[in-house]
């Protein structure tokens, strides 16, 4: 059974992804620089600013503005998806440092998204490594997620679930083992809900594995969904939707290699019996 630390390192995943994210933007603007031939000076001189700033920049201490990301682009003759896709990860990451603010009748929450995309899906992946999607949750369970926004009304839950068991959609749902012991919910919630994943197992259209403790696979830095071509990250600040060819693409590699060191059909099974027997319950 994992240990207070063990849920702090799930938590903490959550605290490290900002960093991820603007250390892939800093690679875009780097592989842009380099694809240009430009120096770092040469760069500073087109955008009118001082070499140290294109430094910071290209070493992930500092997240350009939508602004100077797009001239950053512009300079290195990057244009189309490939520039949108930097402007994308600048919005992001300037959005979680609090440079922009969405107004309020925007706000959005993960299971408000989610929802929406999986009115018309026909495939989802989700990887997990804090808690059990919303989608497979009980209602006990998921009450529990909705205080993070994560969570469905029951009417929702009910409406979204008989998409899944009615075999509209096709679901592979990858678990850190972690996810197993990390009990949101009261013991004999925790049972019922872990017992709810075995049921789910068994239908043909759901796949769930499991990654083993003793893998050492190295897990992506949060949870997310792929619903269709739509990626979902339910971060604590607020959730994450990209619909660009990149994140598609990026995050769908990210979940091949957790499919990858997974373990499923009966052995997904024993896991999550083991944890079934820890509860207690």
């Amino acid at each position: 059974m994992p240990t207070t630390e063990d849920q702090a390192a799930a938590g903490n995943r959550h605290d490290d992804f900002p960093v991820a994210l603007g250390m892939r933007l800093a690679l875009a603007l780097r592989s842009a620089r380099d694809n240009a031939g430009l120096t770092s000076r040469r760069l500073a001189e087109h955008l009118g600013c001082d070499e140290a700033k294109i430094s910071r920049a290209l070493n992930g201490h500092r997240v350009p503005t939508l602004a100077e990301t797009r001239a950053w682009m512009s300079a290195c003759s990057v244009d189309g998806e490939a520039a949108q896709a930097a402007v994308d990860l600048a919005e992001v990451a300037s959005r979680i440092q609090g440079k922009l603010r969405r107004p309020v009748q925007e706000t959005r929450t993960y299971a408000g998204l989610l929802l929406n995309a999986w009115e018309k899906a026909s495939t989802a992946r989700f990887y997990a490594c804090s808690a059990v999607p919303a989608l497979l949750a009980t209602e006990q369970y998921s009450a529990a997620l909705a205080t993070r926004g994560r969570g469905f009304t029951s009417q929702d839950l009910a409406t979204a679930q008989a998409r899944l068991t009615g075999g509209s959609v096709t679901c592979t749902v990858v678990l850190d083992a972690g996810v197993l012991y990390t009990r949101l919910v009261a013991p004999q919630h925790m049972n019922t809900q872990l017992a709810r994943l075995v049921e789910l197992n068994q239908y043909p259209n759901i796949s769930i594995g499991v990654i083993p403790r003793t893998t050492g696979f190295p897990p992506p830095s949060t949870d997310f969904s792929i619903v269709d071509r739509t990626v979902l990250v339910p971060l604590v600040h607020e959730p994450l939707k990209f619909t660009t060819k990149h994140e598609f693409n990026q995050h769908s590699r990210e979940f091949a290699a957790a499919e990858q060191a997974a373990l499923f059909g009966a052995e997904a099974t024993e896991q999550i019996a083991q944890a079934l027997a820890a509860t207690g319950a």
